[in-house]
């Protein structure tokens, strides 16, 4: 009797182990590999039955695209850094015309311009008027009334969501992006080092553009979608190409972001660089050509390549078109 009772005792010692090794397991399964190389293998099926799903939004400028695997990927961080006047916002605004086009719903924190002057730039975008036309009611002829009207209806209508709010503290700044996140695919910032941490001034603004930059990259990944920052460059060395060696106590923003670009446009030029500019669609000389330097890309090549800057309606489009 005592070697039976001996042996039921074992055996439910073995059950209560089995049961609590069994606990550990799914407590953990959701980390195991196996997932994941179903998902992919799921994936690639469903690719080459020609019935998957890209989840990626395209930035509508296929040369952009064929770097960044096709769009903006959920919980991607992306900065764009520029000098001042080089035309980091009106890449921005370029972004977001063409995601609306394709029908996405955005949300733009816009803490250096207002909605107002937002408003006006997708209007010359839109309608390819020049910006300075649209601002001042200058030159505007009933033709160019009837493109700004019916630009007006398309925008009117359109799911954009403008915060400009000026020196957005960080803590209101998560807090809106997380109440409009159902509403939205893609959330832009312009640009990061307006954001106030509410951290003490004689904190170095090193450490201060630090926090921000760590916060909104954990921000991307807890809201599953893409987050695009631009990021203003010191003035210095106005005629190299940006780079990582320009941002000095702004490194580490590179450091955070999954892909890092620059924008290098020569803002000063005489008559006769001018003569080099492409024509647009009316013969005028105003498409400069502009360099954009991808220096880091987690998911796809690093490179450059040219886009064209319409310098009246202060937006970019694919340089080939004017070609």
């Amino acid at each position: 009797m005592d070697r039976i009772e001996d042996n039921e005792d074992y055996g439910r010692q073995r059950n209560i182990e089995n049961t609590e090794e069994q606990t550990d397991e799914d407590e953990f399964s959701e980390y195991l590999i196996s997932n994941d190389v179903c998902n992919y293998v799921d994936c690639m099926i469903r690719h080459l039955e020609g019935i998957s799903e890209n989840d990626a939004i395209s930035s509508g400028v296929p040369s952009f695209d064929r770097f960044i695997n096709g769009g903006f990927h959920r919980n991607e961080y992306m900065v764009i850094g520029a000098r001042p006047g080089v035309g980091k916002t009106s890449f921005i605004v370029t972004l977001i015309r063409n995601m609306l086009s394709e029908g996405k719903r955005v949300a733009f924190f816009s803490l250096e311009m207002s909605k107002q002057d937002i408003t006006k730039r997708l209007i010359a975008s839109y309608t390819r008027i020049s910006l300075r036309s649209i601002c001042d009611f200058d030159l505007i002829d009933e033709d160019s009334m009837v493109r700004i009207v019916d630009a007006a209806n398309k925008l009117y209508s359109q799911p954009i969501y403008i915060i400009d709010t000026p020196a957005i503290k960080l803590d209101e700044l998560k807090e809106k992006a997380r109440g409009i996140r159902p509403e939205v695919h893609c959330i832009l910032i312009d640009h990061i080092g307006l954001i106030d941490t509410g951290l003490d001034i004689n904190i170095p603004r090193c450490e201060k553009i630090a926090v921000v930059s760590s916060a909104l990259k954990q921000l991307a990944d807890e809201l599953s979608v893409p987050i695009i920052c631009s990021l203003q460059l010191p003035r210095d060395h106005l005629h190299r190409d940006p780079s990582v060696s320009n941002l000095r106590d702004m490194s580490c923003v590179v450091q955070d972001a999954d892909t890092a670009l620059f924008i290098h446009r020569k803002t000063a030029r005489s008559k006769w660089e001018k003569q080099d500019d492409l024509r647009d669609g009316e013969g005028n000389p105003v498409i400069q050509a502009v360099k954009i330097i991808i220096e880091k890309n987690r998911t796809g090549e690093t490179g450059s390549f040219e886009l064209g800057m319409n310098t009246n309606t202060v937006s970019f489009e694919e340089i080939t078109q004017y070609q």
